[in-house]
């Protein structure tokens, strides 16, 4: 890596950080934003499947950021108040709106503070008014979170038990329910792991889900995961290669990963 290529990379870097926090007349982001993506104030609008445990899926749309609500939850407090619907437009939460930075964070920062004090998130909604919806008082995080913290406690086990309503495994519960330490959730994961057949077809399959089944098999011994683990590791030595990413695609090699070990398909 040469002199010249990092001083361009800064140089890159600082513009980028400056266009991003400049205040012009018409910007919505007026404060460092630290997450990327990150919903834009030109484009497509930014959806918000869930809007934590209230119960509602919101899209972020202009003028930025409008909360149109998208899906209420069957059985969520949200629902419980039996006032919203599809296509709403949330104007206010808590008499606060969005400001200058990214709104995901805004969103979790009105959570935090209702689950630390009495749960209550007013929400106006245009012409209608205001509606109150009640969440599961959490408690506030403790200084040395998640160590020692009865909140991140609550808010593992809630996930755990969510995820051992799945019929099976996705993507990273396996390894969730394996690190909460439970019982309980062990045997889900060996329900889960009695019709485990394949890892699947792809590198991908390989990387997120092949770890799961080999710390299964490490905290159980469970030796009828390993032919599992042995069609994996074959299927990956068989599809090992040492081309730059894109070279088959003809790319030139400027444009292409560095000359490490890459796993393909191809």
């Amino acid at each position: 890596m040469t002199l010249g290529f990092l001083l361009f990379a800064a140089i890159s870097i600082t513009q980028a950080v400056a266009a991003d926090t400049a205040a012009e007349p018409d910007a919505y982001y007026t404060e460092p934003s630290y997450f990327f993506p990150k919903p834009e104030i030109t484009g497509s609008n930014w959806k918000v499947p869930n809007f934590g445990p209230v119960g509602l899926g919101i899209d972020l749309v202009k003028p930025n950021f409008t909360m149109k609500i998208t899906n209420v939850e069957e059985g969520s407090p949200a629902a419980k108040t039996g006032k919203f619907k599809k296509d709403q437009i949330i104007e206010s939460v808590n008499g606060q709106v969005f400001k200058a930075r990214d709104p995901r964070i805004i969103l979790a920062d009105w959570i935090t503070e209702a689950e630390a004090t009495d749960g209550k998130l007013v929400i106006k909604v245009k012409d209608m008014g205001d509606v109150t919806v009640q969440i599961p008082v959490m408690g506030r995080y403790s200084p040395t979170w998640p160590e020692n913290c009865e909140k991140s406690n609550k808010i593992v086990r809630n996930l755990a038990d969510r995820l051992a309503k799945q019929d099976a495994s996705e993507w990273g519960a396996v390894l969730f329910l394996l690190s909460t330490g439970e019982e309980k959730d062990l045997e889900v994961v060996k329900g889960w792991m009695k019709d485990f057949k394949t890892v699947g077809p792809y590198p991908w399959h390989k990387g997120y889900i092949g770890p799961s089944i080999c710390e299964y098999y490490l905290r159980t011994g469970d030796k009828s995961i390993l032919p599992v683990i042995k069609q994996m590791t074959e299927e990956l030595k068989d599809s090992w290669t040492t081309k730059p990413a894109g070279a088959d695609a003809g790319m030139p090699p400027s444009t292409t990963a560095n000359s490490m070990p890459q796993v393909s398909t191809a």
